[in-house]
């Protein structure tokens, strides 16, 4: 990650970009980033997150939808949500906003 990037955290407020090709292939979120020539493949959750961020809205707001939604421990989807949203804006595939 560069010197000069923020890092996500719970009050972060995300949203993903509206210019990154993306396709649904069986139930999962494939994306293209042209800058860099690759792709990423999402698992059902990855993709569940996808959807989720199609609003901004804070990190820990969407950790609480899925807390609700795959019945999983708090600090467990907190501590991979921030793994997996600081990889996505690592990449460029997703956009921090100010907190608000």
């Amino acid at each position: 990650m560069a010197a000069n990037r923020k890092k996500i955290n719970l009050e972060s407020y995300v949203v993903r970009p509206n210019d990154l090709p993306t396709t649904e292939v069986s139930g999962e979120i494939v994306m293209m980033n042209l800058e860099k020539g690759q792709y990423l493949a999402l698992d059902s959750v990855g993709s569940r997150i996808w959807e989720l961020l199609e609003e901004e809205q804070a990190v820990k707001d969407i950790i609480k939808r899925l807390i609700d939604e795959y019945e999983v421990e708090e600090q467990t989807c907190q501590e991979h949500v921030l793994e997996f949203m600081n990889r996505l804006y690592e990449e460029g595939l997703l956009q921090l906003n100010e907190i608000k």
